[in-house]
């Protein structure tokens, strides 16, 4: 929720051990995705965090604990949007890159098409250099009228 940030976060995780970050994830607006992260000292105190903390309630809302496997948080967050409802006979590759740089370093755009008949499906990827480039062209041009189609852009 929007009142839960990585103090409180650590203050309601810190008698399992010793806390080294705790961090909520937000998008570019500032706003709380719904979940963040701890990282303990060792593995053994985490694994006394998520035996106890199972069925945890902060401010109202469950929360759900498990591991992740990746190096750093940044590193689970993607870079890489969905674009859905586009016109069905769009095939412009580089006129849906040139509405997403704007907003940063584009990789590539990947059209859809049907493997057997090379037509259009109507959505398409979009890779971007950083997460939090991908972030804002997500918030920004999600229901962007684009060639007469409300398109929608969620992350991959």
């Amino acid at each position: 929720t929007a009142d839960i940030d990585g103090e409180t976060l650590k203050k309601e995780f810190e008698s399992f051990g010793t806390i080294l970050k705790s961090r909520i994830i937000r998008n570019a607006a500032g706003e709380s995705k719904g979940y963040g992260f701890i990282q303990y000292g060792s593995r053994g105190e985490a694994d006394v965090a998520k035996k106890n903390l199972g069925a945890k309630i902060i401010n109202g809302r469950a929360v759900r604990i498990d591991w992740t496997d990746c190096k750093t948080p940044d590193s689970m967050l993607s870079n890489v949007l969905f674009v859905d409802r586009l016109p069905r006979n769009y095939r412009d590759r580089f006129g849906l890159q040139k509405l997403f740089e704007p907003f940063g370093r584009v990789r590539d755009v990947h059209l859809v098409v049907h493997h057997q008949t090379q037509e259009p499906r109507g959505f398409a990827f979009v890779e971007f250099s950083r997460h939090e480039e991908a972030d804002k062209a997500r918030l920004t041009l999600n229901e962007h009228m684009f060639f007469g189609s409300p398109i929608r852009v969620s992350f991959a």
